[in-house]
């Protein structure tokens, strides 16, 4: 089929740089970058993307050389370059969600090449626009990481794919097997793609393509180079990825039926289709009622898009990986909700939009005619420009929500900067392990190179409390008073202490503390969150 591609036409002399697409790939990850930089260290919490990041620190120390993530079925690659990053530019904690930005923008750009494969430069900017403002993809990028970065690396590995397909050449069916190596090294999710990859090829070429055509073997050889060391960790530890997964158990499918299967696979398309049209699920106001509206214009976009690619050049590929991954993903994983879990299916983001892009091109093929009516246009540019903006309002909106709510991070930068300054090597900060996010903060100063222990009784730990008199002749919990008597001992010269500001007052009660340079530390709402001080003297 003969592919009408728009482009743009009919532009001034002085804008006749638009029809560069480099210059339009620049532009677009500028655009895509800056309006991804508000809210990023605020919004979403931390969670434990700082574990992640303490491992890249220790390898830019040289004190690991991992051959897996901290989560045994996810490869170090995003902690290798985090470390290289490190390296470079010192141990800033706004570095880690700063590259993941990076990649998220990058991923615009290469939405927009994906586009440009099948189709002209107005569709091919508009599957990318769609990807830029896109609140639920700027929500998970916002996070630092691995599997925040793996749209990026599949969106590029499909790129390399179609261009070596196209120009045949061995060096780039080289480069398709490294990209792909890299995705699965961010998340074993991109697994169900890979399927998707092999079952385009044994349609296309036969089951004896892998090993007649040399090209394939190419490919899948730097793959398994690309991704050995996940293979060698598998054989040192035999099968020790795959037990890990079973063992943490939070998102993996542990009751499978047929009936749990197709729940899951609709709960899937449901979360998908969701995050295309930016519809928050708790979104109220006749704005987020106009996104849920939106929902069944990207389904009709989708549909007749798979049927356009299919009579594309390879563009079954494309169709093939999303099939798959609806296919497999739901075996393996029964949680799709908002907005954690969501990024085990971003991946399909980039793909999807181009796919909408193309279905929705005779539409925009009425904005780019000058032979249409101005009204018609107007109208149509009108609703392009609401699908774009509404995103954006969205995701502003929530986070201006999070920030008030008291659960952002501001507080955990802001305990970081006020430390800094007034530390020294030999500075040891212990962080109250009922504090709001204690492993965050303990994890955010390990990585700028201080000894920073987690004391105190953690909230979520089940023992049986015993009571002991308290200064104020009050029952004190046992556990609690002998955990912090041993801290407090042990940890007496050159201590920081980074407390809740409930225990900052039950711990002066309780051992007649003196406090010395003790400074509240508020969150982005005005709320006190931390306490930060030194201490002076106690008695107990």
């Amino acid at each position: 089929m003969v592919n009408k591609q728009l482009r743009f036409t009919h532009l001034k002399p002085t804008l006749r740089w638009l029809s560069n697409d480099w210059v339009i790939s620049f532009i677009l990850f500028l655009f895509a970058f800056i309006i991804r930089i508000p809210y990023l260290y605020d919004v979403p919490r931390f969670i434990d993307e700082w574990r992640e990041i303490g491992l890249a620190a220790q390898i830019a120390r040289g004190q690991a050389w991992p051959l897996h993530n901290t989560s045994h079925d996810i490869g170090p690659f995003h902690n290798y370059v985090l470390a290289g990053l490190f390296t470079l530019f010192g141990f800033d904690v706004y570095i880690p969600r700063l590259y993941v930005t990076v990649t998220s923008a990058a991923t615009v750009v290469v939405t927009f090449w994906l586009g440009r494969h099948w189709a002209g430069r107005i569709t091919a900017v508009f599957a990318a626009l769609l990807l830029a403002t896109n609140s639920m993809h700027i929500l998970i990028t916002h996070m630092a990481w691995s599997n925040d970065t793996t749209p990026f690396f599949v969106g590029l590995a499909v790129l390399v794919s179609l261009k070596a397909m196209d120009q045949e050449r061995r060096s780039l069916w080289a480069l398709a097997g490294l990209a792909w190596a890299i995705a699965l090294q961010t998340h074993p999710s991109v697994i169900a793609a890979l399927l998707g990859v092999v079952f385009y090829f044994a349609r296309q070429l036969g089951w004896g393509a892998f090993y007649r055509d040399a090209r394939l073997r190419i490919g899948i050889a730097v793959l398994i180079v690309g991704y050995s060391n996940m293979i060698i960790h598998n054989f040192i530890k035999p099968l020790d990825s795959v037990l890990w997964v079973k063992r943490k158990g939070y998102a993996l499918n542990q009751e499978w039926s047929i009936q749990g299967y197709f729940q899951n696979m609709l709960e899937m398309g449901s979360e998908l289709i969701h995050s295309l049209a930016s519809a928050f699920p708790d979104g109220k106001g006749w704005l987020h009622g106009i996104s849920s509206f939106l929902m069944l214009f990207f389904i009709i976009g989708l549909l007749d898009g798979f049927r356009r690619l299919c009579r594309f050049r390879n563009g079954s590929f494309v169709v093939a990986i999303v099939i798959s991954s609806f296919l497999v993903i739901p075996i393996l994983n029964d949680q799709y909700k908002f907005y954690i879990w969501t990024r085990y299916i971003a991946y399909l983001f980039p793909l999807c939009f181009v796919t909408v892009a193309i279905g929705f091109q005779g539409w925009i093929r009425y904005l780019a005619d000058r032979d249409q009516t101005r009204q018609l246009r107007s109208g149509l540019a009108v609703a392009w420009v609401l699908l774009l903006i509404l995103p954006l309002h969205h995701f502003y909106q929530y986070a201006e929500t999070y920030i008030q709510s008291g659960v952002d991070n501001s507080a955990e930068f802001f305990t970081v900067q006020t430390l800094q300054p007034r530390l020294t090597k030999d500075s040891i900060i212990v962080v109250d392990k009922q504090a709001k996010q204690a492993e965050a903060v303990s994890k955010m100063l390990r990585v700028k190179g201080f000894r920073s222990p987690l004391e105190g009784v953690d909230p979520n730990e089940v023992r049986e409390v015993q009571a002991v008199p308290s200064n104020g002749g009050e029952g004190i919990d046992a556990t609690y008073y002998s955990r912090w008597k041993k801290a407090l001992a042990l940890h007496k010269d050159h201590t920081w202490y980074v407390l809740s500001l409930e225990n900052k007052d039950k711990l002066t009660s309780l051992f007649g503390i003196t406090w010395t340079k003790g400074e509240v530390i508020r969150g982005g709402s005005g709320k006190q969150i931390y306490f930060v001080g030194r201490i002076s003297s106690y008695e107990y």
